[in-house]
């Protein structure tokens, strides 16, 4: 999925020359929008991919004096873009930045940070209790993260690895080394 990255220059020259660095390294074509053009920096804005209230601050940035360059990166080109523009001194626009790069991760709940989603619910043994099914472990010790050393076996997994509460385990093979 494409992004769409715009930074705010202090003159024209420096928008042009990190709009020329962009299509020299082969990146996307760049669009450059200054002060004095007479267009619809809103809505020309608007058409390039922002949100009508984002657009509407970058509008007022660029009537202040500043010129813009907006560039579409193709899924994985985004920092090396940034890195680009960021060598021509961009100036600072009305637009805040994001604070947060990237999907935050929580161990706990793998599932959901992998695929954005809420929690449903912080019940430990969800589908037990659904189900009126008894939990297979006894303790509220995590599965992974401590570690007991076994005779037969040393893994981060302390309930996996205890002879028959693996499946490997109940079945009497030996368990992971």
């Amino acid at each position: 999925m494409a992004s769409i990255i715009v930074r705010l220059y202090g003159s024209m020259a420096q928008a042009n020359k990190a709009a020329a660095e962009l299509k020299r390294k082969g990146y996307a074509e760049a669009l450059v929008l200054a002060p004095g053009t007479g267009e619809d920096l809103t809505g020309t804005l608007q058409k390039a991919g922002l949100l009508k209230s984002v657009a509407a601050l970058y509008a007022a940035d660029v009537e202040k004096g500043g010129t813009l360059v907006l560039v579409e990166a193709a899924w994985g080109d985004s920092g090396a873009i940034l890195e680009i523009l960021g060598d021509y001194s961009p100036i600072e626009s009305s637009v805040a930045e994001p604070t947060e790069v990237g999907p935050t991760w929580d161990e706990r709940t793998p599932f959901s940070s992998a695929f954005g989603l809420p929690l449903l619910s912080k019940n430990p043994t969800p589908f037990g209790s659904f189900w009126g099914v008894k939990s297979v472990i006894k303790s509220r010790a995590p599965l992974l993260g401590s570690t007991i050393s076994h005779s037969t076996t040393i893994i981060k997994a302390p309930a996996l690895t205890r002879r028959g509460w693996s499946f490997s385990g109940m079945l009497g093979l030996p368990t992971i080394r």
